[in-house]
């Protein structure tokens, strides 16, 4: 009898049990040798279809080239996938492969070395796009606003692309990438958000990113986690998180007219880091407010823009050492 009602109870479950979440692909070819093609997946939230449009785009860009990974992560429900859904925005991935060698930026290459690679690059970024249109035909999915995130060899795929296509983004965050293009011209009107670990081997390269990007007047915020390597942490998921809020905030903000005809996320950012009230120091995780923040170093100073921020990175200071 126990045995007939448990079997009764699974059969129940198994047929209740949802099915798992579609995963629409696109594939486009490149013309680069390195990667002749890319792949794009995507994953809707619920009750959305090209009648009831996403709310908006995350795009994420891992280390990944298997494609049975990138849809095993787009089929799970933690980090950005949970991000997406809870805000009822769709969630795309996509392969990628090394055009460049990793630990190598654009200062460390000749000119012609330079120009190679971008003239690759560019070809992919072009390819990327018209993925991202077949999506926004197919299934209505935003083309604009896009929260990029991109985290190791991904991380470097990542800030080439808002570089490249700086229309299409809100805001990107790069995590310990260890190779980075110079700061575009137009890229100023995305947010950025560049953080990498302490003992990650492009903590240099990032802090030197992020100085380049403040110097071209990016509106950029930079973060490094203590004892953390190369790799990633629910704390700096977390603040990610919040930072891609306060881009959807300042877009809301702006589309509304609350800050005046004409303005964008950009302009509030940088305001915001302009006459920023809190300081952190990079390296040692303090927040310092007035005449105190002036006694951070220069090159470790990272002006906070928005209260969000300031909150949220001192809920995640650590004792000191």
């Amino acid at each position: 009898m126990q045995t007939a009602l448990f079997s009764l109870v699974c059969a129940a479950f198994a047929v209740t049990a949802p099915p798992p979440p579609r995963i629409f692909t696109e594939v486009i070819e490149t013309g680069v040798r390195e990667q002749p093609e890319i792949t794009l997946f995507l994953r809707l939230p619920p009750g959305c279809d090209k009648r009831h449009p996403a709310a908006g785009l995350v795009a994420f860009c891992s280390w990944q080239r298997d494609p049975a990974n990138l849809r095993k992560i787009l089929q799970g429900e933690g980090g950005l996938v949970r991000y997406a859904m809870d805000r009822r925005m769709a969630v795309m991935t996509w392969d990628t492969a090394r055009v460049w060698r990793g630990g190598v930026s654009h200062n460390d290459l000749t000119r012609a070395q330079e120009r190679a690679l971008d003239d690759r690059f560019d070809d992919i970024a072009r390819a990327w796009e018209i993925g991202l249109e077949r999506f926004t035909r197919k299934q209505g999915v935003p083309d604009r606003d896009i929260l990029l995130h991109g985290i190791s060899g991904g991380a470097h795929w990542a800030q080439r692309l808002a570089l490249r296509k700086p229309d299409r983004f809100l805001a990107a965050s790069i995590h310990v990438a260890n190779s980075y293009d110079a700061p575009s011209h137009g890229a100023g009107r995305v947010l950025w958000l560049i953080t990498s670990g302490e003992f990650d081997g492009g903590l240099a390269t990032s802090r030197r990113f992020y100085h380049e990007a403040r110097a071209a007047k990016y509106p950029a915020v930079f973060k490094m986690a203590p004892r953390l390597g190369h790799a990633d942490r629910s704390d700096m998921g977390a603040f990610r998180e919040v930072f891609f809020d306060y881009a959807l905030a300042l877009r809301d903000e702006c589309a509304a007219g609350a800050s005046g005809e004409g303005t964008t996320p950009a302009d509030i950012m940088r305001s915001g880091i302009d006459r920023a009230q809190y300081v952190a120091d990079a390296f040692n995780e303090t927040i310092l407010s007035g005449p105190l923040a002036a006694t951070i170093p220069p090159s470790q100073r990272v002006p906070l823009p928005d209260a969000r921020l300031v909150d949220r990175w001192q809920q995640l200071l650590v004792p000191k050492r």
